[in-house]
């Protein structure tokens, strides 16, 4: 399995969140967002932060950096092999928190940018029902093949998207078209904008603070 930062809460964790880093970042990436997210202390949530591997990226020139997949030079062309081995680089960490005892419905996927792509990807096709699905700044991967290869356990697994409206790298009618996708595949999926660029703002962490606290006790 992959290297990765692990956040535990004081007691024994009852629930946990994978989060996933974009395109050249790495786990410590977003480590720093969990005291951010302002959750009651009662909560008791574990976070796991998986490292990428590193490998070439087209689009960076053939630069090596840590990445869920390849991002080829035109950015429009996907790397389906890619990115169906992301998705098996994830499911070992699901795996591996469902054996230290947390039911499947606690555990949240989520991910900024190519790890929100990847945490849908991953997500929307698991084996068994999730907790929720987190995707920023990203896009629906695989589209084309969402509605054969979904797994209808996470059929009704909340799935949260949100993006910047100033996004100058993932643009927003990737996000836009994500959102119509699902909803058009009845999925209980929600949508927020921010004026913000390829990042996240205090706003918009409140709100996925809120969404966890919401989706953990429900």
């Amino acid at each position: 399995m992959l290297q990765y930062v692990e956040i535990n809460p004081i007691g024994k964790a009852e629930a946990s969140v994978i989060w996933l880093h974009g395109l050249g970042a790495d786990g410590n990436d977003f480590a720093g967002i969990v005291p951010q997210l302002n959750l009651p202390e009662k909560l008791q949530l574990r976070f796991i932060f998986p490292h990428a591997p590193e490998r070439n990226i087209d689009w960076a020139h053939g630069a090596k950096m840590r990445a869920w997949f390849n991002v080829n030079a035109d950015f429009n062309t996907e790397d389906e092999d890619g990115i169906r081995s992301a998705q098996d680089l994830i499911e070992p960490f699901i795996l591996a928190e469902l054996a230290k005892g947390i039911p499947s419905q606690k555990i949240i996927l989520a991910g900024f940018s190519q790890g929100g792509a990847t945490a849908l990807q991953c997500g929307l096709r698991f084996h068994l029902p999730l907790g929720g699905i987190i995707s920023l700044s990203a896009w629906l991967p695989l589209v084309k093949s969402v509605a054969k290869e979904r797994n209808p356990v996470n059929q009704s697994t909340p799935i949260l998207l949100q993006h910047g409206t100033l996004d100058d790298l993932i643009p927003l009618d990737w996000a836009k078209n994500a959102y119509s996708i699902l909803k058009e595949l009845n999925y209980n999926v929600a949508f927020n904008t921010y004026p913000i660029r390829h990042t996240v703002c205090d706003e918009e962490i409140a709100t996925i603070g809120q969404w966890m606290v919401r989706m953990i006790n429900n």
